[in-house]
């Protein structure tokens, strides 16, 4: 990844302040690069649990042809991405404070579900959003999974720190 994004992106959610720390971890933390080689580079792409926006709007910075939608319930996760989209001027994404169980979904390219599914309190509700993930991608598209693991320890032990203290 080209320092130059990083350092656009860090800028657009403020360049300082706890958001800003919590932006510079997931950055470092998350393979942007990699997995997002496996997002089609156009069409409508969710994010379910988006959380912040980061990857969503690094998607969105790096094709122009996707229509990112970003769809978290916190109303302070959902600003956050909407300021950091305003500050790069990109118009190739929505942030959407919502349910992700309720909101009606329209057919699309991608689904992705990033550091998401263990924040979910059953296995009952993770196999009811990966059922209602795979019926809104249309014939051939992608349902793109990353998650936390439980090995390496330390790298478990970061995650579930931060996703305890820093992720509000």
């Amino acid at each position: 990844m080209p320092r130059h994004e990083f350092e656009r992106m860090y800028r657009a959610y403020g360049g300082i302040g706890r958001g800003s720390l919590f932006f510079s971890y997931r950055w470092a933390a998350f393979a942007h690069e990699l997995v997002s080689e496996q997002v089609p580079d156009s069409g409508l792409i969710y994010d379910l649990g988006s959380g912040y926006g980061i990857f969503s709007l690094y998607l969105a910075l790096k094709s122009a042809q996707r229509q990112v939608e970003a769809i978290d319930f916190s109303e302070r996760r959902v600003n956050s991405g909407v300021r950091a989209a305003k500050n790069l001027e990109l118009g190739n994404i929505s942030f959407v404070r919502d349910d992700v169980f309720k909101i009606p979904l329209r057919p699309a390219q991608a689904v992705i579900l990033n550091d998401f599914l263990h924040h979910l309190p059953s296995w009952d509700d993770q196999r009811r959003l990966l059922a209602r993930a795979c019926a809104a991608l249309k014939p051939g598209g992608k349902l793109i999974v990353v998650d936390i693991a439980r090995r390496p320890c330390y790298k478990f032990a970061l995650a579930w720190r931060v996703d305890h203290t820093s992720y509000m």
